[in-house]
């Protein structure tokens, strides 16, 4: 959808107004994990790019199919200390098995990421989390700890301006 002279945004930001004066701001922590579940997918991997982004990363999402194990490669260059993270998204309302840090951990070796990053809404299998613990290049992010880093990066009222955040990430 294109619309001349910045009309998306207006449309935007009155998404934004309605959500906040009829439908409610997800107040807690709780409530804003709740918000996540209502995205889709790829906007979820949109959004945590755009997290990317604002950490001072370059990102970019990788295709919808054949994504070779990670949905968003992200890189710094700042002197000192080049990265290059893989990061695998999911958005998933149960735990996530040691499967997925195994498969994360193929990627790291066979194309030579430093690191690589899980963010799932659901959280962890214990076993998962001894295997990242084990592997030491791979790091567990799980609901509560998403939510913080999007307050953090993003400000605490980034669900009213959802739209515009993952439109952002699309854009780039």
């Amino acid at each position: 959808a294109v619309l001349p002279d910045g009309r998306i945004t207006g449309l935007d930001d009155a998404i934004s107004v309605i959500r906040a004066r009829y439908i409610g701001i997800p107040a807690n922590q709780s409530e804003k994990l709740t918000f996540l579940h209502e995205l889709t997918s790829r906007e979820f991997e949109h959004l945590i790019k755009h997290l990317y982004d604002r950490m001072g990363y370059q990102a970019e999402i990788t295709p919808t199919s054949r994504d070779g194990g990670r949905d968003v490669v992200a890189i710094t260059s700042n002197t000192g200390r080049k990265e290059r993270v893989a990061v695998e998204c999911k958005l998933y309302s149960g735990r996530v098995g040691v499967r997925y840090v195994d498969r994360l951990q193929g990627v790291l070796h066979r194309e030579r990421f430093h690191k690589g990053v899980i963010f799932a809404t659901g959280g962890f299998t214990k076993d998962a989390f001894k295997a990242a613990e084990q592997s030491g290049l791979i790091e567990l992010v799980s609901g509560t700890q998403i939510i913080i880093l999007l307050n953090e990066y993003l400000g605490y009222d980034w669900p009213l301006r959802i739209n515009r955040l993952i439109r952002a990430s699309q854009e780039k």
